[in-house]
């Protein structure tokens, strides 16, 4: 009886192994899968038409009803952050980026205290996002768009996005790239220093002589 339980017993563990193992591998399976694919222009769709929503009611002074229409955005900017992560490709996250930046500038064309609601600020929870897809986009290569380089940087740099995250999401996408171009400039601020002095003295030799 003692052989038959120890031999019961090892055959449970390994079965117990068996299922604990697979479903590790299910769990390790899930995990490098990009998230399912979302329809950017629907989501900057909805967005707007959320915004209009409650700019009409803010018009109107119905301002008691603005609070449930914040839960919305916060809920699409929140689908946007959740449709990518680190085996999405750079293609996927860049959509996702403009996405986001779509959010903000559609707030910066109405007016931002309007997005004030009881979910708290939907701009920071904006440009937080941005922060996490924008190291997303960093690792698989950066993101080249003059044109939205300016725009992030305009916004980093003061008025009223300054009080967000947009500085670090300029910096984790473009500031390598700025401290490079700085440090050309440096260097060839100390060249011609050098050569300007170089020269001096060369014709400070010629008048001793």
């Amino acid at each position: 009886m003692l052989d038959l339980g120890v031999k019961m017993s090892s055959e449970f563990a390994l079965i117990v192994s068996d299922v604990i193992s697979k479903a590790n591998e299910r769990a390790r399976l899930e995990s490098i899968k990009p998230p399912p694919a979302v329809n950017y222009v629907s989501l900057c769709s909805e967005f707007h038409d959320v915004l209009q929503s409650m700019d009409r009611l803010r018009r109107s002074r119905k301002f008691e009803h603005i609070g449930g229409l914040s839960e919305d955005l916060e809920q699409l900017v929140s689908k946007a952050e959740g449709s990518v992560n680190k085996n999405s490709t750079c293609e996927t996250l860049q959509e996702a980026f403009f996405c986001l930046q779509e959010f903000a500038s559609a707030i910066y064309d109405l007016d931002g205290l309007i997005c004030r609601g009881s979910g708290g600020d939907i701009l920071e929870l904006i440009s937080e996002a941005m922060v996490g897809v924008g190291m997303l986009l960093r690792d698989k290569g950066g993101l080249k768009d003059a044109e939205l380089k300016e725009k992030i940087e305009i916004w980093a740099d003061g008025g009223d996005y300054e009080e967000y995250s947009f500085p670090e999401v300029f910096e984790i996408l473009w500031g390598e790239e700025e401290n490079s171009i700085e440090d050309k400039r440096e260097n060839e601020d100390t060249r011609e220093k050098d050569d300007t002095e170089a020269s001096h003295g060369t014709k400070r030799s010629h008048h001793e002589m």
